[in-house]
C-alpha cells in the first residue's frame, strides 16, 4: 500500500495528526513537521506529487 500522504513510497507506519485522523504513511512523511505534512497533503489534491525526501535534503544543505 502506498503512503496516503505522498502516494510515492510504501506506507510502513500509522500517523496520527492534529485532525484526529489516522493515516498510513511512509517513514519520510511520518517524520515531517505539521507544516510540511499539510503542504504535502495540499499538493496531493492538486495532482502534483512532491517527494517528501526534498524536505530533508533542504535541511541537510542548511547545515553545511
Amino acid at each position: 500500500m502506498n503512503c496516503e500522504v505522498c502516494d510515492i513510497h510504501e506506507a510502513t507506519m500509522k500517523d496520527y495528526r492534529d485532525d484526529g485522523e489516522k493515516y498510513r504513511s511512509c517513514k519520510w512523511c511520518a517524520n515531517l513537521s505539521n507544516r510540511d505534512w499539510y503542504y504535502m497533503m495540499h499538493h496531493r489534491y492538486d495532482d502534483e506529487k512532491v517527494d517528501p525526501k526534498t524536505f530533508y535534503e533542504e535541511e541537510d544543505e542548511d547545515d553545511t
